[in-house]
């Protein structure tokens, strides 16, 4: 192998976006480059075992995953029932965006901290919002979403 690379992953912090990063993550680790995932407190361990380092950004006694957050807002959001479709995108995305907009400044700080502690040479977002600490570095930036390959395409169903 040539030159080794330190990638820094940063996804929201939900299944299918850690999966989806996962699968490009180990290509990456089977190719001799170091990978980091940053991740909150719910996914502790479960990376390390796959040859990634983990960095949490979360407060370690706070284990709330988006998962269980994201759960319990559309379980609340039950009186939206009764609108019509735009109504209910409507309230659900404001509600959304305010959580990411709100994790994002929390998380700030400690997501400058690892930057500046992993140095690495490129870094992959895959959030909605992306973490300006991830931004302002100067590093090669790879936002994605999801990792879905036909996220684009207009299916038949």
């Amino acid at each position: 192998m040539t030159e080794s690379f330190t990638f820094l992953f940063a996804p929201i912090d939900a299944v299918g976006h850690i999966h989806a990063c996962i699968g490009l993550a180990q290509q990456l680790v089977n190719r001799g480059h170091k990978v980091v995932f940053v991740i909150r407190n719910s996914w502790k361990g479960k990376l390390e075992p796959l040859g990634f380092v983990e960095k949490c950004i979360q407060d370690p006694a706070d284990t709330e995953s988006m998962d269980k957050w994201s759960e319990e807002t559309l379980t609340a959001m039950s009186p939206l029932l009764p609108l019509t479709p735009l109504k209910k995108q409507e309230s659900l995305t404001v509600a959304i965006y305010a959580e990411l907009i709100k994790r994002v400044k929390e998380s700030y700080p400690k997501m400058l901290e690892i930057m500046n502690e992993v140095k690495p040479d490129v870094v992959v977002v895959d959030d909605v919002i992306h973490n300006p600490a991830l931004v302002d570095q100067g590093r090669v930036l790879l936002p994605k979403h999801c990792g879905n390959p036909f996220g684009n395409l207009l299916l038949p169903y």
